[in-house]
């Protein structure tokens, strides 16, 4: 029997990543030590902390969803339909099953 399209879907965002949360997590990292620097530099102005900011939040998710992907997705077991039935407009946590091959807006 072939394998079920969600588990596929499961399976290959759970290596997806796994082979991209180091280079996530570098540059999520990278983000927050902009950040470090611009509080050691004087605090910067409100132009420079909104722009870090899309760059932290756009990170943040990548690395969150990264996380949910390899850790915490449970594997499918085909007997029903895998759907995240706790999601709501507006929760933060939608699209954590999305590829991680895009970088975030910055």
């Amino acid at each position: 029997m072939p394998e079920a399209p969600q588990h596929r879907l499961w399976r290959d965002r759970r290596a997806t990543a796994g082979a991209c949360l180091d280079s996530v997590r570098d540059e999520l990292r990278s983000t927050l030590d902009e950040a470090t620097r611009l509080f050691a530099d004087g605090g910067g102005d409100s132009d420079a902390w909104f722009a870090l900011g899309v760059k932290v939040r756009g990170h943040a998710d990548l690395f969150a969803a990264a996380t949910y992907q390899l850790n915490e997705w449970p594997e499918p077991d085909d007997t029903r339909a895998d759907l995240d039935e706790d999601m709501r407009a507006g929760d933060p946590r939608i699209g954590r099953r999305n590829p991680i091959v895009a970088k975030p807006r910055t």
